[in-house]
């Protein structure tokens, strides 16, 4: 004989229990989703943060190397005028002798 057939009101109680747990179940499945999206969706705002962070840096290595090139070109025009300079000295000292 089952529990069924000696107590007809345990149906109830065993109805009532399946449905919680299974809501439960369900509870917990949906709050493991929802966690699951939000690390995600961290990830994801590392994952922009970084390219964020990498698009920073490439403007700087442009911003620096444009600042190299103009510093080199400063320098050699120094160097050329420089160079200018020791060629008159040069001639100067050739004529006065």
């Amino acid at each position: 004989m089952n529990i069924m057939e000696r107590n007809p009101h345990e149906i109830g109680k065993l109805t009532t229990f399946y449905i919680s747990t299974c809501e439960r179940e369900s509870e917990r499945e949906r709050v493991r989703r929802e966690r699951v999206r939000e690390r995600v969706r961290e990830r994801e705002w590392e994952r922009q943060r970084e390219r964020e962070r990498e698009r920073g840096r490439e403007r700087d290595r442009q911003t620096d190397r444009q600042t190299y090139r103009q510093t080199d070109k400063e320098r050699e025009t120094e160097r050329e005028k420089e160079r200018e300079i020791q060629t008159d000295r040069q001639r100067e000292a050739e004529r006065d002798r």
